[in-house]
């Protein structure tokens, strides 16, 4: 589902960068609701998209992003920030090839937190993704580089330092780092997550 108002507006008032996240729905009909949030040029939070599918699996992403782009068309310099979730990387590839697809940095963080279990490799990460000046980013990429036998710059590497450092990224993101404007969204739809879904979608209706 998406307004038209909010699709008019997102054309010509917005800012080219979509946050999309998934979070699952908690009432009698299970599934998931995938959302697509902008940022306006006040950088406040500006939904633009909902959807309500069986499960975060490829062919869900696909057919959510496809509905985006009939409804938004093809756009100059687009980026999407979202998680790490494979099937959102194939279906941003494919639908919108475009497009520059941007990790948030919160959530890979987490990431880190969770596979390397060391404060040390966190502040790091943390420090070389916010760095403005490349300069800054090789200082801390240095000791990257040389903690842990080099584990976690491998393993951003394979990432693509592009889609998580500030200083590197393509296209502009204007300073939206993170997803949490769609979660946001999400925890406003705390509650209507437990309605059937026709009323899930009244209530988003009536909240815009």
């Amino acid at each position: 589902m998406a307004l038209g108002a909010s699709i008019r507006g997102f054309q010509s008032i917005t800012r080219r960068v979509i946050m999309v996240d998934g979070t699952h729905l908690k009432g009698k009909f299970k599934g998931v609701l995938l959302i697509g949030v902008a940022m306006d040029g006040n950088n406040q939070i500006y939904p633009l998209a909902f959807a309500i599918v069986d499960n975060e699996s490829d062919a869900s992403w696909k057919w959510f992003m496809k509905n985006l782009k009939d409804m938004i068309g093809d756009q100059q310099e687009l980026v999407f920030i979202s998680d790490r979730h494979v099937s959102i990387t194939n279906a941003t590839s494919e639908i919108f090839p475009d497009a520059f697809h941007a990790i948030c940095t919160y959530q890979l963080g987490n990431n880190i937190k969770s596979r390397f279990k060391n404060a040390a490799f966190y502040k790091l990460y943390q420090d070389a993704a916010y760095a403005y000046r490349k300069s800054q980013f090789t200082y801390y990429w240095n000791q990257i580089l040389s903690i842990g036998s080099g584990s976690l710059a491998k393993y951003l590497q394979e990432i693509g330092i592009e889609r998580w450092a500030r200083c590197y990224q393509v296209g502009r993101r204007y300073e939206n780092m993170t997803t949490n404007s769609a979660e946001s969204v999400n925890a406003i739809l705390r509650e209507a997550r437990e309605l059937p879904i026709t009323k899930i979608f009244e209530f988003i209706r009536e909240l815009l």
